[in-house]
């Protein structure tokens, strides 16, 4: 019963329901109205009650598709083409349980244009261009958009902060590892621009053939937004129906004790909206040299910039700045030495670091410092050893993109999140429902102005300043035998390597000198790492006023970093 919290000897315990019935009179209102939007089951399932409902559902998906084409020859050294494309389709999917509270509608709309050109200047020279321009456009949205958020009982608090109460939804509910509601997903609208161009030439020599030529894009994306703020996103965990903050939880069941009493999580966002754009430059020069009647080399080089993502006002995260203390300081250390843990030395007691933003306090507008030095040197050969045997070998390197194909605006600040929070002192007092998940409103985005302070408490994520492209090396090594009969048979050897790949780090985790090392259980290390002690960032603008040891000691590391 999360009602009956109590605090002593560093736990927080509870006590269970008499006979583990909650009684009817505790059971939340709004809760017993969502519960009807589940269907009943409708095969047997297992003695958890999963696997109890089942339906088939092929969701409308027409996609079609114009293409036109126009081919002109001016002369026998000179031809082009121009050609026109159109596609679209539209769906209807993810219609769970068949009802129209559930699954999103999707619309897109592509257009694409290209224009090429190629002329013989002489039978040993030759060029070819091409122009092309795509631009494509999306939308979706939940198919119980319009809906009334007070016909479930949510609060007149909660629908007053809604931007636009004709975009509400039905809410997402996520009730442990129950099938939840709603669905994933809030709907939006996207558009972007590719525009490129290419210029390739070709220069017959002897025994050269020679090869090269400019490679340019532009890629813009605008007026992308995801409308989150259309209604709350309810996610019930096992936090406070749990003996104590350390026990392990029943496989099922305890979630849905939470839902079924009001104590919420989860969160709202409000929505930011971002155009971002990239340029991407690629330089080339090769040469396929005959140098005898059984050798043939292939050497070029290749250079690639891409530039950094720029956001049209500056609606971005830039960097993290770790030099600089946060905001809340000085009010943390102070609350520290008043109770300092034997870890970490009241003096060396620091909180460092916040959010920058691209274009405010001399940061500049790129979110990061492009790499301008990515030499791709390749080199291959064949050597006829014997009549009926080719030798072949290879090696390259290819850098990757980072750009707008990987990542996008980070928008923390102008998108803002509200987390759920139903309790500030674990359970002993509760100030949040379901109903009212929010009694003291949702969070007004700040942009840039919340500097450093924006997102105290909460998941902050950024770009390193100098982000590198990863690259792979590639190599290679073959024979080709020619059998009777006219079969052959290729052996090869390939080899690649890849260097600086993308991953994301945690820079909160919890230093291996604090955890156990015991081949069992160690109950002991378990039980004070998980003990509660009065947190530093009580009273700061950061987070509630419990915090365990190991977070306490990792938050302060990361910002001390």
């Amino acid at each position: 019963d999360p009602a009956t919290t109590v605090f002593s000897g560093g736990r927080f315990t509870r006590q269970p329901f008499p006979n583990n019935i909650i009684p009817a009179n505790r059971l939340d209102p709004l809760a017993q109205k969502i519960m009807e939007y589940w269907p009943a089951p409708n095969q047997t399932g297992t003695r958890e009650f999963r696997n109890n409902h089942f339906v088939s559902y092929a969701g409308p998906f027409p996609v079609w598709t114009h293409l036109g084409r126009f081919d002109h020859s001016f002369n026998p050294n000179h031809r082009i083409y121009a050609r026109v494309m159109r596609e679209g389709f539209w769906s209807a999917s993810n219609k769970r349980f068949l009802s129209d509270y559930d699954g999103m509608q999707y619309n897109q709309d592509k257009w694409g244009f290209a224009l090429d050109d190629v002329y013989v200047f002489n039978p040993e020279f030759f060029m070819n261009l091409r122009y092309g321009f795509t631009y494509r456009w999306g939308a979706s949205y939940k198919f119980s958009r319009g809906f009334d958020l007070a016909t479930l009982g949510f609060s007149p608090n909660l629908i007053s902060q809604l931007p636009d109460k004709s975009l509400a939804t039905f809410p997402y509910v996520g009730v442990g590892s129950f099938t939840p509601l709603s669905g994933n997903g809030t709907g939006g609208k996207w558009a972007g621009i590719i525009n490129s161009l290419n210029a390739n030439f070709t220069k017959l020599s002897g025994h050269h053939n020679f090869r090269f030529g400019l490679d340019f894009r532009n890629y813009r994306e605008f007026n992308n937004i995801y409308t989150t703020d259309v209604s709350p996103v309810l996610s019930f965990a096992n936090t406070y129906t749990k003996a104590t903050d350390i026990s392990t939880a029943a496989p099922v069941g305890a979630e849905l004790a939470a839902f079924l009493l009001g104590v919420p999580g989860g969160y709202m966002d409000r929505s930011g909206s971002y155009a971002q754009q990239e340029n991407y430059w690629g330089l080339y020069i090769h040469d396929d040299i005959k140098l005898t009647s059984k050798l043939t080399v292939n050497a070029g080089v290749r250079y690639e910039f891409e530039s950094p993502i720029t956001e049209r006002f500056n609606r971005s995260v830039a960097h993290f700045a770790y030099d600089q203390p946060s905001p809340i300081e000085a009010q943390a250390r102070a609350n520290y030495a008043a109770n300092p843990i034997p870890e970490i030395p009241v003096s060396d007691f620091r909180v460092r670091g916040g959010l920058t933003f691209a274009g405010t306090n001399g940061n500049p507008r790129a979110l990061w410092s492009g790499e301008k030095n990515n030499l791709m040197p390749r080199i291959g050969i064949a050597y006829h050893l014997v009549p009926k045997t080719v030798l072949r070998a290879g090696y390259g390197i290819f850098f990757d993109t980072i750009g707008l194909s990987s990542v996008n605006s980070i928008q923390t600040g102008f998108s803002m999140r509200t987390p759920i929070q139903a309790s500030l002192d674990s359970g002993l007092t509760y100030i949040a429902t379901t109903a009212n998940p929010f009694p003291n409103g949702l969070t007004p985005p700040l942009g840039a102005a919340g500097g450093l302070a924006t997102n105290l408490g909460q998941a902050i994520s950024f770009f390193a300043e100098n982000r590198k492209n990863p690259y792979s090396q590639r190599w290679s090594l073959g024979i080709q035998q020619l059998l009777p009969a006219q079969y052959m048979i290729d052996v090869s050897y390939v080899g690649n390597r890849g260097t600086r790949l993308p991953v994301s780090r945690n820079l909160n985790a919890l230093p291996a000198r604090y955890l156990s090392t015991l081949p069992v259980r160690d109950n002991q290390t378990i039980a004070y790492l998980g003990q509660s002690f009065k947190t530093p960032f009580a009273g700061t603008r950061s987070m509630a006023p419990t915090l365990h040891v190991a977070g306490c000691y990792c938050l302060i590391r990361s910002l001390a970093a």
